[in-house]
């Protein structure tokens, strides 16, 4: 009986290094037309292993030049030359920043990294390597190379003693490995389980301090943080409701309404992340709801393989939850490098969340102080922008983050994630011009997307929960009901606000297709107010 325990045990991580010699000599039998059967039964190695030297040929035999000798047993890996080029130039862009300047950030640095690798692609076309995404590993790595002095989490001094680095001495083959063999499972997994790429879904646990803005903008609240737990298929047609999970079960702004008819799943704990009880509803709960509307709309079979990273905010017994959704553990080592939703779609979601901001200020401009609109900013109005700035991620960007684990189901290989980004960033700067922001640049964006990384300290966290518990205390009472009242009211509002436009208008198609809109999305509300009537009436 197929219990779901996909991935029960841990995929067996052993160090290992291979001579340059034995290197060599599994690339000659390649040459010679052997097969790779054969070649692994000859030279002990495991298939993935030999795969990995077949497609590093010419960057080992380029090797032998600076490595002498045969029988050493460290990994040398040639790096292309768009990479060395690439670095060069970050390097002097690094260099090159004013002493006023406050540092540089790991999200800066991956950015700028991101926009010079795309501008020096076409004039490398020679170089065949897989997809730079300006990863934490080869962040990790460029700081050893470069000896960067990190004094701070958000703020580093940089002194570059070596301006060209040729070769990195890393346990390459190691990682690569450990890469192959997950895919190696992964595709088993599928092909054995008869897995669709609508039937693959991704869930990652992201920060937020929701009530933060960049620097050079308006004074910073007293910050605070929420989680986010984002996900979606493969095929990129279903994003799953946003899982919010906060500090406070029902602050303020949000008393008197029901919690089931937000536009996000709300969930609170104690320090406003995932916990395995908060996972184990929302998987009992939603989740499978979801997945099998899903399924039943699509006219499939309700299976499913959900892809995560190993982390202890999900449940022991997590692989016996379902017998209709197996679950599979990314390898904590290589999830920044393959885990779908960590290849820039929370980064993507994030810089959404914030044109979304700017959005507000603009449209709330004309009728108060901007000062004034921020400080009403509540975590209401976040709910709001997030699902709004998650509606915003596209079926091709949650298709495009499968490229690196899953590239043949990628139907788009344009990097969404450059160019979402890039978008909105234009989109941010314009609007702080707009607004007056005239010290706003591109740095403060890459550094507040960065920011979201940081943990929310103790004693904010006690802040917050104090002010908000005190907020709600003097609303305990309150009460949100629809009266027929009100009903009427709003109607009335409405009415005359339609009439304006119809007397006032010279273009009567748009006063007419306003008209129609409004009457059309208000419906709900008219067919509520005639329930009321009747109900009088009787």
């Amino acid at each position: 009986m197929d219990d779901g325990r996909v991935n029960e045990k841990k995929i067996p991580r052993r160090r290992k290094f291979i001579s340059l010699e034995t290197k060599l000599n599994v690339i000659k039998r390649f040459e010679r037309g052997e097969r790779l059967m054969h070649i692994v039964r000859e030279v002990g190695l495991n298939e993935a292993t030999c795969r990995t030297i077949r497609n590093n040929a010419d960057r080992i035999k380029a090797s032998c030049v600076n490595v002498s000798p045969l029988g050493a047993t460290q990994i040398s890996h040639s790096r292309s030359m768009i990479m060395i080029a690439m670095e060069h130039r970050l390097t002097s862009w690094i260099k090159e920043r004013s002493p006023s300047d406050e540092g540089v950030s790991m999200q800066m640095i991956q950015t700028k990294a991101l926009e010079l690798y795309e501008e020096l692609r076409p004039s490398y076309p020679e170089d065949d390597v897989k997809t730079f995404l300006a990863s934490h590993g080869w962040y990790t790595r460029f700081k050893k190379r470069l000896d960067f002095n990190n004094e701070d989490e958000r703020t580093m001094d940089v002194t570059v003693n070596k301006p060209e680095v040729k070769e990195e001495v890393i346990d390459y083959v190691e990682e690569n490995e450990e890469i192959e063999s997950f895919e190696e499972l992964f595709r088993k997994v599928v092909s054995s389980g008869g897995y669709s790429s609508k039937q693959i879904i991704n869930l990652a646990e992201t920060g937020l301090f929701w009530n933060t803005l960049p620097a050079n903008t308006l004074v910073n609240l007293q910050r605070d943080k929420c989680s986010l737990l984002l996900g979606g298929n493969a095929n990129g047609d279903l994003k799953l409701k946003p899982l919010m999970i906060y500090h406070s079960s029902n602050p303020q702004p949000l008393t008197g309404y029901s919690k089931d008819h937000l536009p996000v799943i709300w969930r609170s704990s104690p320090d406003g992340h995932l916990s395995p009880n908060i996972f184990l509803e929302y998987f009992n709960i939603y989740l499978q709801r979801e997945m099998k509307d899903y399924c039943e709309q699509q006219d499939i079979d309700f299976k499913a393989l959900l892809i995560i990273q190993n982390s202890p905010n999900y449940p022991e017994n997590i692989f016996d939850l379902s017998k209709n959704i197996k679950v599979l553990f990314i390898p904590p080592n290589v999830q920044h490098l393959i885990q779908p939703m960590g290849q820039g779609i929370c980064t993507t979601f994030k810089s959404r969340y914030l044109v979304k901001i700017f959005e507000k200020f603009s449209n709330e401009l004309h009728l108060t102080n901007l000062q004034y609109v921020w400080t009403d900013f509540n975590i209401k109005n976040a709910v709001d922008l997030v699902a709004d700035a998650w509606n915003d991620i596209s079926p091709v960007h949650l298709n495009s983050m499968w490229k690196n684990l899953w590239p043949e189901c990628v139907y788009s290989y344009d990097n969404m994630f450059v160019s979402s980004l890039s978008e909105a960033i234009s989109t941010i700067i314009n609007a702080s011009k707009n607004l007056g922001f005239s010290d706003f640049c591109e740095d403060n964006i890459s550094e507040y997307l960065h920011y979201h990384d940081n943990e929310f300290i103790g004693e904010e966290l006690e802040c917050a929960k104090r002010k908000i518990d005190a907020a709600a205390a003097d609303d305990e009472k309150t009460v949100r009901v629809l009266s027929l009242d009100k009903l009427t009211t709003a109607f009335g509002l409405m009415e005359e606000a339609l009439k304006i436009f119809d007397e006032n208008d010279s273009d009567r198609q748009r006063s007419t297709k306003v008209s129609k809109t409004v009457n059309e999305s208000i419906s709900c509300y008219k067919n509520l107010l005639k329930e009321k009537l009747n109900h009088c009436n009787f």
